[in-house]
């Protein structure tokens, strides 16, 4: 924010009126009133530039059809005694969120996941069944984007699961007010199928602004995120008990239209190394994955 000085000059001005020698046999004349002098001058105050963003950093989502492309591609790295090779996963979705304001503290959230497409390697192979392409679910959350209840997450093996957590990275929570230089963090817990096998991945994310900036005259909130994450899950394939352990670190940067009320936009990159253990065999994998949501149509 720009610095507003102020420059007060101070001016003293004395008059000092001596009567005049007069013989004692001449009357002496009274003392004329003194002469009033210039009081305290006062320099204009110096011009102030005002930052365009003063009085903007506040957020709030906004009421509202958004429509969210969202793209990932993930290489995953098997590594062995004797060789080593990778298999590349695209994901591509549509998510498309209406917020209704329902109070001045909730709001209501419809989302869709539509065009849902995964596309592998030739060495992964299918999941049992065919993922839906299409997915929806209600939300409500508070006008800084905490969430206060979610219809359309299940327990166990729902083939929707997958969609749902997509559509739900366009929902941040955020504090009140975006200033440059503000931090805050969160966790989450979440469980997600994965090939048939329920994986449970708890996070840890530290949130920073970086900058406030104006882009096409819009006040936007530039915020990094990191996160750091650890996965466990099991199941039985075919009879055999198969568990599944990592971790993984991201790094993100997101930015918030302040002026319309709306995430804007997300890009990053995460590494996840796990490790898949059966009675028979351990296998080590290493994914390392980028992550871009845009809005589409801005």
């Amino acid at each position: 924010m720009p610095r507003h000085s102020r420059f007060l000059i101070p001016l003293a001005v004395a008059v000092a009126c001596a009567p005049a020698s007069t013989p004692e046999t001449r009357p002496v004349p009274e003392r004329a009133p003194p002469v009033p002098g210039p009081g305290p001058v006062t320099a204009p105050p110096a011009s102030i530039v005002r930052d365009p963003l003063e009085g903007r950093s506040a957020f709030r989502y906004a009421a509202g059809t958004r429509n969210y492309e969202i793209f990932s591609e993930a290489k995953i790295e098997l590594a062995s005694d004797t060789a080593a090779r990778s298999e590349t996963v695209r994901l591509s979705a549509l998510v498309t969120l209406t917020f209704e304001t329902l109070s001045d503290s909730l709001l209501a959230v419809s989302g869709t996941v539509s065009e849902y497409e995964v596309l592998r390697g030739e060495a992964i192979p299918a999941p049992d069944s065919t993922l839906p392409s299409t997915a929806t679910f209600n939300a409500s959350i508070t006008p800084v984007g905490r969430l206060v209840s979610l219809v359309g997450d299940t327990a166990g093996c729902n083939p929707q699961e997958p969609l749902l957590a997509v559509g739900q990275r366009a929902i941040i929570a955020t504090p009140n007010n975006l200033d440059a230089g503000a931090r805050w963090s969160d966790s989450v817990s979440t469980t997600v199928c994965r090939g048939g096998t329920p994986i449970t991945t708890g996070s840890v994310r530290d949130y920073e602004v970086e900058a406030r900036e104006m882009v096409d005259g819009v006040p936007v909130a530039r915020v990094r995120r990191r996160e750091t994450f650890t996965l466990a899950g099991s199941s039985s394939v075919r009879g055999r008990h198969v568990a599944i352990v990592g971790r993984g670190s991201s790094s993100a940067i997101l930015r918030f239209d302040l002026a319309r009320g709306l995430l804007l936009s997300e890009e990053g990159t995460s590494e996840t190394a796990l490790t898949v253990s059966s009675p028979r065999s351990q296998a080590e994998f290493r994914q390392r994955e980028a992550t871009k949501l845009s809005l589409r149509n801005p």
